[in-house]
């Protein structure tokens, strides 16, 4: 209703802008590929992104936690529209009623969906991107909206112009190399900035605190997993008797130091290979120089709190990505209705 509001109360001062100003593609190719590439290592892709919000819709396409935190809130900021019409008597209209609900259904063309589905963009726009920014194309005879384009905040600048003997933050953006201003004269352009700060029209990025958080939990994964190649998996702890071995050396080779030694690795070598290409059914048969010792080489003494480690990173990136636990599936510890009081 503000949106209406706002369109109606300019009508009266000047003419609507007809045409789109935006640009159609904010991207410098002009086809689509349906192909997306993956990420090898997406630590380190991370790392080598400079830019907040490149780094946070990098994350939302690659991190568990930051696209359940997206799926979570989009589908929950949602809960669906009731629109009325009265007129000027303050009477309820109904004979509106069809034609409200055929321009709901033809709006956000692009997708398909609806102004259901445009308002799911406008509220994902919000929490990822840190504003909501639309453009409503008017037709050329101005009695009839022809679409409604939600507009990448990223691709928006600012400049501060003076206006009617005002400074004013004027919002523009390139289209083809031209910079084109979104102002009331030139487009019907409306922007909502998340939480912005005083002065500030560009709105806050409210999901940056978690990059540093998922950093941390992706650098704890790894470390982890080495760990838990290094220590987790059981071990065999082999030793062989030297002086066993030396009795067996032939004589010809213990009196020369360098054959000596390439029959010493030769021996422990093979060993090496027997015992890693034994099968999982295999038993371990040796000579009496050699002794396996299966007690020794599980690491059962060492061991790392995982849980703890879980339980730290996860504070920070729920915090970091505004959800409550049990909508991250941090439920443990909890009973299913302690978690349904939660939601």
């Amino acid at each position: 209703m503000g949106l209406l509001k706002r369109i109606r109360a300019r009508t009266r001062d000047e003419p609507l802008p007809t045409g789109r100003q935006t640009a159609v593609n904010s991207r410098y190719s002009s086809t689509l590929s349906p192909h997306r590439s993956r990420t090898g290592d997406v630590l380190k892709t991370l790392r080598s992104i400079p830019e907040e919000t490149a780094a946070v819709e990098f994350l939302k396409r690659v991190n568990p936690d930051v696209s359940m935190a997206v799926w979570n809130f989009v589908r929950l900021a949602n809960q669906g529209h009731e629109m009325n019409f009265y007129g000027l008597d303050g009477k309820k209209r109904t004979d509106l009623d069809d034609k409200w609900r055929e321009f709901a259904a033809r709006v956000n063309e692009i997708s398909n969906s609806g102004l259901d589905g445009l308002v799911d963009q406008l509220h994902y726009s919000s929490f990822l991107l840190g504003a909501m920014g639309v453009e409503v194309e008017v037709t050329p005879d101005r009695k009839d909206i022809y679409d409604i384009y939600p507009v990448k905040p990223q691709t928006i600048e600012w400049e501060l112009k003076e206006i009617d003997g005002r400074k004013t933050w004027v919002p523009y953006q390139y289209n083809e190399h031209k910079k084109v201003y979104l102002d009331r004269k030139h487009a019907n352009f409306f922007w909502v900035p998340a939480d912005p700060d005083i002065g500030d029209p560009r709105g806050t990025l409210n999901l940056s605190p978690v990059l540093q958080a998922i950093d941390f939990q992706m650098q704890i994964f790894q470390d982890l997993q080495a760990v838990l190649h290094h220590q987790g998996y059981p071990k065999i702890d082999v030793s062989i008797d030297i002086e066993k071995l030396f009795a067996m050396c032939p004589a010809h080779i213990k009196n020369d130091p360098k054959k000596l030694t390439e029959w010493m690795d030769d021996n422990v070598n093979r060993m090496r290979r027997n015992l890693e290409s034994m099968e999982p059914d295999s038993d371990y048969i040796h000579t009496s120089d050699s002794t396996i010792n299966m007690n020794q080489g599980a690491n059962a003494g060492r061991s790392l709190d995982v849980r703890a480690i879980n339980e730290l990173v996860d504070t920070q990136t729920l915090s970091g990505l505004k959800q409550m636990a049990i909508f991250m599936n941090r439920n443990t510890g909890i009973t299913e209705s302690w978690g349904t009081v939660q939601f």
